[in-house]
């Protein structure tokens, strides 16, 4: 898919030319290594390239720019074990930070409903899925998978913690520096729910067999060592 700057609130223009974006985007892309090519129609010259950009607005739109561009998020939790677990991590997704409410769903193989709905009844917008039978097998992810919403899909066993700035450093990585990933490796695996989807999940072999994926501590390498937002004017 191809993205022209025409028509977008963000672009700088000098008379009939297209110069640069207000955002920095086309600098990012750049550096990426991605090529900026010229579209010139009778209204003038823009610039266009290869690709999606999720910033790209009208003239007449007012918004939170970086709320809307945030990325949706469902996180699944894994449980086995004692409940203990399942309410350590629990506990972590309370404290994580998103301008935007995420999804947490529950997959277990615990027979004690209300158990696990007292362990997770400070998380808003969760669900529990009984699924013994299937807990320790790949259709798991892809049962879970049909109950999470748009966006990205996160997969954590019980008894891990998932760091309070997670969401953050996944969109700064992806929405800031632009890096074209679809999937996130580690104690923390990371869908792009259209690609799970393309892929037919786990289907065949595991997702994880099917996608090259980024390692979560090269995510938070970038974050901590070149952040710098988007400029937002």
């Amino acid at each position: 898919m191809q993205t022209t700057c025409e028509n977008c609130k963000f672009k700088i223009m000098d008379g009939e030319e297209q110069i640069g974006c207000s955002l920095g985007i086309l600098d990012q892309l750049s550096k990426n290594g991605v090529e900026i090519l010229s579209h010139e129609v009778a209204e003038g010259k823009f610039k266009k390239f290869q690709g999606v950009c999720m910033y790209r607005r009208p003239n007449e739109w007012v918004g939170e720019l970086l709320t809307e561009v945030f990325i949706p998020a469902t996180f699944v939790i894994i449980h086995t074990g004692e409940i203990e677990k399942l309410a350590k991590t629990v506990d972590s997704l309370l404290k994580v930070k998103s301008p935007k409410p995420f999804k947490t769903i529950v997959c277990h193989d615990t027979h004690d409903l209300k158990e696990i709905k007292s362990a997770v009844a400070n998380l808003k917008n969760s669900q529990c899925v009984y699924l013994v039978d299937k807990i320790y097998k790949d259709i798991m992810y892809d049962e879970a998978f049909k109950r999470a919403k748009n966006g990205w899909v996160f997969f954590v066993r019980s008894g891990h913690k998932v760091p309070e700035d997670y969401l953050e450093v996944v969109n700064y990585t992806k929405n800031s520096l632009l890096h074209d990933f679809v999937a996130i490796s580690g104690e923390i695996e990371g869908y792009m729910s259209i690609i799970y989807k393309a892929l037919r999940g786990c289907s065949g072999t595991h997702i994880k067999e099917k996608v090259q994926a980024i390692t979560q501590k090269e995510l938070y390498e970038n974050y901590r060592g070149l952040r710098r937002p988007i400029k937002v004017q």
